[in-house]
């Protein structure tokens, strides 16, 4: 209120019209702020929700062929508002995040079972042998069967 007084002119506060504009004026600044605060609450649950809906999507289906369009579909988003979003959200693209999913359950795999490498890649849903080794390589810094030998 004193700030709202104080940008005001002199005498401005002492009429009852003053006075009431004033007040007016605060409880609007302060409604505004905190309708700002609910929308940013609506928000973060919204963007949570999404991350729920897509992790939840993905352990249900890794293992398939999984695209940006079923994710989003999925999700009952549109293809490109999903696909800014999530990457908003994140900091990562929808394909990184599928991809760094499956790698740690392969790592987890190789780890703690002996499957073959054809296998794990397989069973955590990478089409080939091929792009399994490569994504691999790219995350870990080393190609399955070097990992293995560590």
């Amino acid at each position: 209120i004193s700030v709202e007084l104080n940008d005001k002119l002199t005498g401005y506060s002492s009429s009852p019209l003053g006075t009431a504009s004033v007040l007016a004026s605060v409880i609007l600044k302060a409604n505004t702020r905190a309708i700002g605060e609910n929308d940013d609450l609506k928000k973060a649950d919204s963007e949570l929700s999404l991350l729920e809906n897509v992790q939840r999507y993905i352990a249900e289906n890794y293992k398939e062929n999984i695209s940006l369009e079923s994710a989003s579909s999925y999700c009952g988003l549109s293809l490109f508002y999903f696909s800014h979003l999530f990457k908003r959200i994140t900091d990562i693209t929808f394909y990184d995040y599928l991809t760094s999913y499956r790698l740690d359950l392969a790592l987890d795999m190789l780890q703690n079972t002996d499957k073959k490498i054809l296998d794990v890649a397989s069973e955590c849903g990478f089409a080939t042998v091929r792009t399994f080794n490569r994504s691999f390589k790219s995350f870990f810094g080393c190609s399955p069967s070097e990992y293995l030998k560590k």
